[in-house]
């Protein structure tokens, strides 16, 4: 059984791009950040994975107000307009629709419990991008988090899909800082991005996606 579903259609066709793009180096970090995946107003469609209580579901608010807000200042009512639909991500998946970096993208919250994580790795294979959410507050857990992070990102490597580690919660005193995270995880150095963001921040969660996409889109 499949418990996180993308929307239909398979991965974004990307015509007239070459299957490796362009690299360059992110932020002196050693990270190689892909260039030209997609283009201005392209559909995209981003896997939002975690473990339970990761934060997951308060960063898709955060995006689905930050979005909001945006679209009442500049009048834009089309298709862009965040909607939500099926149960709390406890038992389904949760999808917005939000404008970010130019692209029309579809990000899906996916049930983060252990026993839905097995789905995970179908979900990578179907989607555009990955934004992978860790409580950076959670020292105990932290190890759960590297693991299944580790299975995302081989699954990714294969499949030519980039990731974003989203370090959240660092409203809180014992948050582990993003500069300091990929070692606590066990990451190799480069595997994959990693962006501090709070949900109390709206404009902060969007600013951590839209970079990530931004860099990515060509332009």
């Amino acid at each position: 059984m499949v418990f996180c579903c993308l929307p239909r259609g398979g991965r974004s066709a990307q015509p007239g791009t070459p299957s490796r793009a362009r690299s360059q180096n992110f932020q002196g970090s050693g990270e190689e950040v892909e260039l030209g995946l997609w283009r201005p107003n392209q559909k995209v469609r981003v896997a939002l994975l975690g473990l339970d209580d990761s934060g997951k579901s308060s960063l898709l608010h955060s995006l689905q107000q930050e979005h909001s807000a945006l679209s009442r200042r500049q009048g834009d009512r089309d298709e862009g307009e965040t909607r939500l639909c099926a149960p709390p991500p406890t038992t389904e998946a949760r999808t917005a629709i939000v404008s970010l970096a130019g692209l029309k993208v579809t990000v899906t919250d996916c049930p983060g419990r252990k026993a839905f994580r097995e789905a995970w790795l179908d979900v990578v294979g179907e989607s555009d991008a990955i934004a992978f959410a860790v409580d950076s507050n959670d020292a105990m857990r932290m190890p759960v988090a590297g693991v299944e992070l580790g299975r995302v990102i081989f699954r990714a490597e294969a499949s030519g899909t980039p990731v974003l580690v989203l370090a959240t919660k660092q409203d809180l005193a014992g948050a582990v800082p993003p500069g300091d995270l990929g070692a606590a995880l066990g990451l190799a150095q480069g595997a994959a991005q990693v962006v501090g963001c709070t949900a109390t921040n709206p404009a902060g969660v969007r600013e951590a996606m839209e970079g990530f996409l931004a860099a990515r889109t060509a332009r």
